[in-house]
């Protein structure tokens, strides 16, 4: 009984991680570098574009942490910069 507590205590705690990295933070990170969903995709072997845009627009789709890890290098972002939250919704037009 013990060991089943700590079991759900234990996916509590991923899911509270997970929870964490917010996908605003990879959408700002790839237009301050310009780089499209298309072109990231392109470039990190194993990123679906479909998976990617489920994520990016927060569809419970998931991506690993080494991935998000290896996205975060390719972009030149420190991988902490997914833990800041970004209000997307509004866009700013020049």
């Amino acid at each position: 009984m013990v060991k089943c507590h700590i079991t759900k205590i234990r996916k509590m705690i991923v899911v509270k991680l997970k929870s964490d990295i917010h996908p605003s933070a990879l959408e700002v990170a790839m237009g301050h570098r310009g780089i499209s969903q298309t072109e990231l995709c392109k470039n990190i072997k194993g990123l679906s574009q479909p998976n990617l845009s489920k994520f990016l627009k927060r569809y419970y789709a998931t991506i690993s942490e080494e991935k998000l890890k290896e996205i975060m290098k390719y972009l030149d972002f420190p991988f902490e910069f997914l833990y800041k939250n970004f209000d997307t919704r509004f866009r700013f037009v020049k």
